[in-house]
């Protein structure tokens, strides 16, 4: 009994909650079940500090609203390397466009050209003001445009599919420690809220907290970027099959068709 004890009560638990309430450490964690549990910080967080790739194009996601929040990254040699974050509250576009475009200006220089993705939404008009969080950049001198897709399992899987991918016996994900906000919501914070009935169940989309707004952008980031583009071809619609008007269910013609046919071969 002992030996299965500890095995059964760590499954499907995160790190933090291990730390806390097996090993007695202390440590924060969330109620909730997280959205990436395939997310190993040993494995996809960078030990040291992830240089800019020179002559190589810079990625950015943007989630808008009041607390808006931008990642920023690169691919190289088909692995995505995620180097800064912006996370900012109770911040209006136009001075989140003016910090965005100063961290591109200073740490991503070297880079070939800047790429910025946002959510879909954010390029609608508001009744009150005929521009759009995209005009907003755009006006700034940074290109962007709406994420192909605003589909939750869509963004999810985008972010998911590189966390389980590995290129040339690495993880095709890396994540530079200073994305502070990022990493922590890897880690359990951006989850899915337990339901208050009994037994364990969640609700069906990630909850919108502190970590949300984040992670939002990286899906926006990894979608505009292609990553998606995969998942999105294979969900082609459905054809509606049309009966013909003279059908008859009773008639047995099509029967004797493929009867015919098996006798021709």
């Amino acid at each position: 009994m002992l030996k299965t004890y500890y095995p059964n009560l760590i499954r499907g638990k995160t790190k933090s909650w291990i730390d806390v309430y097996v090993m007695n450490r202390l440590g924060h964690i969330q109620d909730g079940k997280p959205v990436y549990p395939m997310f190993a910080s040993e494995v996809h967080i960078a030990e040291e500090e992830i240089p800019i790739a020179a002559n190589t194009p810079v990625y950015v996601g943007v989630d808008f609203g009041l607390t808006p929040a931008a990642v920023l990254g690169q691919k190289v040699r088909g692995r995505w390397f995620l180097q800064s974050e912006i996370v900012a509250v109770d911040m209006g576009i136009v001075r989140f466009a003016e910090v965005l475009r100063n961290e591109l200006a200073i740490r991503f220089a070297a880079a070939s050209e800047v790429i910025i993705y946002g959510d879909p939404a954010g390029d609608f008009r508001a009744q009150t003001d005929e521009s759009t969080p995209f005009h907003i950049l755009r006006g700034a001198g940074l290109r962007a445009f709406p994420a192909p897709s605003n589909s939750v399992d869509l963004r999810l899987e985008a972010v998911s599919s590189q966390l389980t991918k590995m290129v040339e016996g690495k993880p095709a994900l890396l994540i530079d420690r200073r994305c502070s906000q990022l990493i922590k919501g890897f880690e359990g914070g951006y989850s899915y809220k337990r339901m208050e009935v009994s037994g364990e169940r969640y609700a069906d989309k990630p909850d919108k907290n502190m970590f949300s707004h984040i992670h939002d952008a990286a899906q926006y980031l990894f979608l505009g970027a292609g990553e998606g583009r995969a998942l999105m071809n294979t969900q082609k619609p459905l054809k509606p099959v049309v009966a013909q008007r003279n059908f008859d269910v009773f008639s047995k013609s099509p029967k004797k068709k493929r009867q015919s046919v098996w006798a021709r071969m």
